[in-house]
């Protein structure tokens, strides 16, 4: 509901943007982008010897449109390389110029005297050294910002590769541990009080290969939340398994022979389990 509220906002902008910029373009007789050329003066002129920009419009209004324009596409671009989502840096960017865009629309309005539009005079003007260099400075904040973006981007992807392979080398080595425990306590006869303890140990000594607690502070169940969060396997076979855990390390329950089969059954299904996921 939440998202679907945001969304409708979000056209809501879209649609008044898209009418003010109907309007807009419709009142200007001469739109276009500004043109910018570079005048070099002559050095026998002592006030203006450097070289600058000349900046030469006849009407300004679209000045902030295309600065708007400019701002949200590289908004957009960076939300993209951060989300790695075209939609929603789509959705953002669009929404982002709309509001805008009608924030300036706004306010034009509200700065008009008694209703009637006052067309601006044609200017020029100079713009110097300084605002060249802050100009040159913002292209190179925006360059940096890219760049940084995009390295976020591939360090993530190269985060997730790593888990992944982590995730798919200790898949193996479960599979490795639940056959060697499933052959072990088939041939040999154990007590099913027995088979779950060692099983449970085992399994304890895997997880320390990977950096995990001192299991002697982790009850079963915390046992089986670890698995998951290592592996991302959750099963009901697991679960199962796991309360047979705690029925042997916490119950004086008597265990017969079915809960010994069961418990074998339970470690054989495991295993199929990982090896299907595996393929």
């Amino acid at each position: 509901m939440k998202n679907k509220l945001i969304l409708i906002i979000f056209l809501i902008i879209f649609i008044f943007s898209i009418i003010s910029l109907y309007y807009e373009i419709s009142a200007l007789s001469n739109l276009k982008f500004p043109e910018f050329h570079i005048t070099k003066y002559n050095s026998t002129v002592t006030e203006k010897k450097e070289t600058g920009f000349y900046y030469e419009e006849s009407n300004n209004d679209n000045i902030p449109l295309i600065i708007l324009v400019i701002i949200t596409t590289i908004a957009g671009l960076i939300l993209y390389l951060e989300r790695d989502n075209l939609k929603i840096a789509i959705l953002k960017m669009v929404s982002l110029l709309g509001f805008f865009y009608s924030l300036f629309m706004i306010s034009k309005f509200f700065s008009l005297g008694n209703g009637i539009r006052i067309s601006p005079t044609p200017y020029t003007f100079e713009i110097s050294l300084i605002t060249t260099y802050a100009l040159f400075l913002g292209l190179i904040i925006v360059i940096v910002s890219l760049l940084t973006s995009i390295g976020i981007r591939f360090n993530y992807q190269r985060t997730v590769k790593r888990k992944v392979d982590s995730g798919i080398k200790a898949r193996r080595e479960f599979e490795e541990l639940i056959t060697d425990l499933t052959e072990k306590y088939s041939k040999e006869h154990y007590g099913i009080r027995e088979l779950i303890t060692e099983c449970y140990k085992s399994m304890c000594e895997f997880l320390e290969k990977y950096g995990i607690d001192n299991p002697k502070h982790l009850t079963a169940r915390e046992f089986e939340e670890h698995v998951y969060n290592l592996i991302h396997y959750k099963s009901e076979n697991l679960n199962k398994l796991t309360n047979l855990f705690e029925i042997a390390k916490y119950s004086k329950k008597e265990l017969k022979e079915e809960d010994y089969s069961f418990a074998l059954k339970l470690l054989n299904n495991i295993k199929e389990e990982l090896k299907n996921a595996k393929s």
